[in-house]
């Protein structure tokens, strides 16, 4: 019932006026990662421990789903640096109520960071490239 709801809402979210159907996609996804058992630890850098602050660029590993502070990210590259919209608006569709997942889309700015981060979490886990996905990323 939960994927039908977040499938369905998805949908409406997509279909909204002016709306961004690959933040819809993306949203939509990891939240289906994180609802099935792959959930991001998007609070604190694996390396250090420092918490997530929000400031400077973290990095994000698709292997673990975690972000990698400022501090680190040189020795310990993580291949998606991700700005603070960036890192937000995928904390934010992880934790929000079911209801709200598709609330608040990324920015235009934190589209491509946000995408991109999503879809080689989902390629890493999933160990499949997805020709649909390629379709949605040439619209």
């Amino acid at each position: 019932r939960a994927l039908v709801n977040l499938l369905v809402r998805g949908l409406l979210a997509m279909a909204r006026e002016n709306a961004d159907p690959q933040s819809a996609a993306s949203a939509f996804l990891f939240r289906l990662l994180s609802d099935s058992g792959y959930r991001a630890d998007l609070s604190a850098c694996p390396f250090c421990g420092t918490a997530y602050d929000g400031e400077g660029a973290w990095g994000f590993l698709p292997e673990n789903g975690s972000l990698v502070c400022p501090a680190c990210e040189p020795s310990h590259p993580a291949g998606y640096l991700l700005s603070r919209g960036a890192a937000e608006a995928l904390r934010y569709v992880q934790d929000a109520p079911e209801n709200a997942v598709f609330a608040a889309l990324p920015g235009e700015e934190e589209r491509t960071e946000t995408r991109r981060a999503v879809l080689a979490y989902l390629q890493y886990h999933t160990g499949e490239r997805y020709r649909s996905l390629e379709f949605l990323e040439s619209l």
